[in-house]
């Protein structure tokens, strides 16, 4: 587990020959990728409660801990299933596990530039918003790059196949989105409906 952990910082600046030996040569695994996801959250909720006061613009919002989960461990699994249900349908050589490893080991500069922009926020003034600005700009970035490399590594794609198949994983991601709202409607109209007839019933008995 330690050396699935310190492996990650050679991914991050290495990234083909990273994720290539996290699929081949079994150097990562999938709760180190959990761990960092969880790295992730809990960065996102110092954020919340501990950025400073010149750049926290949910200062006067209360913490919600479910919506800080959602945001992160959420949006993993729509992008996890999206894309190994997108992938097998395309010759993709990954596993859901594999996935699963490129998308928490990619989700690293999430953790650590959050980080810094915690601390920066403390010591910046109005006219530093830039560079707190360009830290936040650069750990999407940096994370969106090892993100596709990671998929065209494990699924071994070629680069237009790897845009093709984001997109499409997106697209997957959308309607699984429609999907569950739809549901939820229609469980939410149910259980109304359930409850206003025992309410009916309770009162002619």
């Amino acid at each position: 587990m330690a050396d699935s952990i310190k492996y990650a910082f050679y991914v991050l600046f290495h990234p083909f020959d990273g994720f290539w030996d996290l699929k081949h040569e079994k150097k990562g695994t999938s709760r180190a990728a959990v761990l960092f996801l969880g790295c992730w959250f809990l960065t996102n909720v110092l954020s919340k409660i501990g950025t400073g006061f010149l750049f926290n613009t949910d200062f006067d919002v209360p913490l919600n801990i479910f919506r800080e989960f959602r945001s992160v461990f959420f949006l993993f699994l729509l992008f996890c299933v999206g894309n190994w249900s997108v992938t097998t349908l395309m010759d993709g050589k990954g596993k859901f596990s594999d996935i699963v490893q490129v998308y928490g080991y990619a989700s690293l500069p999430m953790s650590l530039l959050g980080l810094v922009n915690l601390l920066l926020s403390h010591f910046l003034t109005t006219t530093g918003i830039v560079y707190y600005s360009m830290v936040t700009a650069l750990s999407w970035i940096w994370f969106a790059v090892l993100l596709f490399i990671g998929i065209m590594s494990v699924h071994d794609y070629s680069f237009i196949k790897t845009v093709g198949t984001l997109i499409l994983t997106l697209a997957a991601m959308l309607i699984m989105i429609f999907i569950a709202m739809v549901f939820y409607n229609i469980f939410s109209i149910l259980l109304s409906f359930v409850l206003s007839a025992y309410k009916e019933i309770s009162i002619r008995i």
